[in-house]
């Protein structure tokens, strides 16, 4: 009887614990349940394939069964292929899901091969891990408990909608959940304190995001808690880190609200095919910004072919959904 044929998945691991983290042949085996035989196997055809971790790692299964083994890998995918950047967009709406996606995607292609849910999913993982690199953070035991409201509400049985406190502990994930009837700064105190009692403890700092409630004085740079709040910090010998996602939302409201006015500027770098232009300012003050240098995008290339690098200049900038837009340009004289 044929032995069963091993995944490329497990291969892939089998490269892992060899090439990165240096295994013998025996730990290996021991670790998958595979034999050594297969280990020295899959290791020998990674060397005469020219294959080191970093190569392995970037590689999707089946281009490294390519590189491994070639054969039927060889021939073209006739799946229909998702467009995963609609895809990783659609997902930022309220609501959505990889379910529906997937549902629409096959809807899409009623003549074609698609994917099974399970290979759908995977295959949007491996696109949306190329997106951006993340950084590790490590949490220690009773260190930091991260509070926010969860995205929809809840519909109750008298027709009203109740909102969602949800608090975590960043070390374990130990998670508490509670209804409130508003997100005032009343329920976000109440949901804490809840919160405590059911951790049982009080951790050395409380992690809230976007309290817009809890603010007293939205600045850019030195936010004020509601006394309340403070209050609320001391009782439970405690203290609550910036609040620095809601400054800035509060800081855009207050934008919006003032008439922009020309900002002196010097021009070190342009770019004509993308609309970018480089430059140095002083205090942008309708935005409470200090003086800095910054990429900004012309609202119309056409600014940016009377102006040249080192030239002095006055701009009017404007934030268009969270980018630095500059609507004018003028030379000085």
């Amino acid at each position: 009887m044929p032995a069963a044929r091993i995944h490329m998945r497990k291969i892939k691991d089998v490269l892992r614990l060899k090439l990165h983290a240096g295994l013998s042949h025996e730990r290996v085996a021991a670790s998958l349940n595979i034999s050594k035989g297969v280990v020295a196997k899959y290791t020998s055809l990674a060397a005469a394939a020219g294959l080191d971790w970093p190569t392995v790692e970037r590689l999707s299964e089946a281009a490294l069964e390519r590189r491994l083994v070639g054969g039927r890998a060889d021939r073209p995918s006739h799946y229909a292929q998702p467009d995963f950047g609609r895809i990783h967009q659609e997902l930022r709406r309220k609501g959505m899901t990889l379910m529906l996606l997937w549902e629409e995607y096959v809807a899409q292609h009623p003549q074609q091969s698609t994917w099974r849910y399970s290979q759908f999913c995977e295959n949007y993982r491996r696109y949306a891990l190329r997106l951006k690199r993340s950084m590790r953070q490590i949490h220690r035991a009773g260190e930091k408990l991260f509070i926010d409201f969860a995205g929809p509400t809840m519909e109750l049985t008298d027709g009203s909608r109740a909102h969602i406190f949800v608090a975590a502990l960043g070390a374990s994930s130990y998670t508490f959940a509670c209804a409130t009837p508003r997100e005032t700064m009343a329920d976000w105190l109440h949901g804490c304190a809840r919160a405590l009692s059911f951790f049982g403890g009080v951790p050395q700092l409380i992690v809230p995001d976007n309290p817009r409630a809890m603010i007293a004085n939205p600045n850019r740079y030195e936010p004020r808690t509601n006394d309340t709040v403070a209050d609320f910090a001391r009782h439970y010998g405690t203290s609550l880190s910036s609040f620095s996602q809601a400054v800035m939302d509060h800081s855009k409201m207050n934008m919006s609200q003032m008439t922009p006015s020309l900002t002196d500027g010097e021009v070190k770098k342009i770019d004509l095919e993308t609309g970018k232009v480089t430059i140095k300012h002083g205090e942008i003050k309708h935005m409470d910004m200090p003086g800095m240098t910054m990429v900004f995008t012309a609202k119309d290339k056409s600014l940016l072919t009377s102006i040249k690098p080192g030239e002095k200049i006055k701009f009017m900038v404007i934030n268009e959904g969270g980018k630095m837009i500059v609507t004018d340009i003028q030379l000085v004289q």
